[in-house]
């Protein structure tokens, strides 16, 4: 029997008391229901923990299992490949910095196979370009070497094709060196002051007897307005001089080439208009780059490198410039140079 007493008091006396008693055995039963209960709660928390910690475990190695997957597809050459991202938390951070590491590899590795796909084309083009003048001088050296020249004025004009031939490959293996120079280069090392009415007049004039010569006419237009530029006073004066080369080879006997000097949206600008041909419209972003001619019938035949249009537009750039180039079939076409403008100190 389980029994309790406590004393009643009044002032210093005892006058009674009370007690409480239970038999032990129905204590004992609530005792083993508590126990039961708590160790039922007990049972139902740890079941309760352990499919929360699964749930949260899984949601958290999901996405790294997306992330190894998404890694083996990389390694076999799926570059950029992206993974989905749910969360903003730890492993969503790390989500988005794959991503934009995927992102990362797949223009690295584009810009690498452009890059190898181009020095390929490069090679093909520059043996091709070689192979064709190299034939020719072979073929008259040969035929003078054998004896086929059957008189003087024969043989000449063998001797006259070798020395053309010869001129070309020069000028390609010069024009290749330009190039890479100034892809070596940030700028030019000579720089100054540049007054451009004055360069246009006399590039104009140089050319002027090569323009008379095919009946084509040749004007300029210059402001009373005075351009100044800062830059390689040479290299200006070869952008201007591949542009009326091209415009005059590439027009026909009785046409025109004029050139115009201004300023438009802030740019100082220099354009060279013929009346050629034109250049389709599908062919116009294509003409920059090396080697590439419009006329396909016409590149061997005729004196040019197919680099003159590339190099152009590398100065143009090196001076903080572009280049642009407009035309309609039939009616000629306009390459216009603008640079920054500068005030003369």
């Amino acid at each position: 029997m389980f029994l309790v007493a406590v004393p009643l008091k009044k002032g210093n006396q005892v006058i009674g008391s009370v007690v409480i008693y239970s038999a032990i055995t129905g204590l004992n039963h609530h005792v083993n229901s508590f126990k039961g209960i708590a160790l039922i709660g007990a049972i139902i928390g740890i079941v309760l923990a352990t499919v929360l910690s699964i749930f949260v475990s899984r949601k958290m190695i999901r996405p790294l299992a997306k992330m190894e997957e998404t890694a083996r597809h990389i390694t076999e050459g799926e570059f950029g490949r992206q993974i989905q991202v749910t969360s903003e938390d730890e492993v969503g951070r790390l989500a988005h910095s794959f991503n934009r590491m995927s992102t990362q590899l797949k223009e690295k590795i584009e810009a690498i196979e452009k890059l190898d796909r181009l020095r390929q084309e490069l090679l093909s083009d520059v043996s091709h370009e070689l192979r064709t003048p190299l034939t020719v001088i072979q073929g008259f050296s040969e035929a003078v070497l054998d004896g086929l020249v059957k008189s003087k004025e024969q043989e000449k004009l063998y001797l006259s094709n070798i020395i053309d031939e010869s001129e070309r490959l020069r000028r390609l293996v010069d024009d290749l060196l330009d190039l890479k120079g100034m892809e070596a280069a940030q700028t030019f090392d000579e720089m100054e002051y540049v007054v451009l009415n004055k360069l246009a007049l006399i590039t104009v004039e140089r050319l002027r007897h090569m323009a008379n010569s095919k009946e084509i006419k040749l004007t300029i237009t210059v402001p009373e307005q005075t351009f100044t530029v800062w830059g390689n006073i040479d290299r200006l004066k070869q952008v201007l001089t591949n542009l009326l080369d091209n415009a005059i080879k590439h027009s026909e006997a009785g046409g025109a080439v004029r050139v115009e000097l201004g300023m438009k949206n802030n740019y100082t600008f220099i354009s060279v208009k013929n009346s050629g041909p034109g250049i389709p419209w599908e062919e116009l972003e294509n003409i920059w780059e090396r080697f590439y001619k419009v006329d396909k019938s016409r590149s061997r035949r005729g004196t040019g490198t197919g680099l003159g249009l590339s190099i152009v537009k590398k100065i143009v750039e090196m001076h903080g410039g572009k280049v642009s180039a407009e035309s309609e079939p039939g009616q000629g076409a306009v390459f216009t140079v603008y640079l920054p403008p500068t005030e003369q100190a």
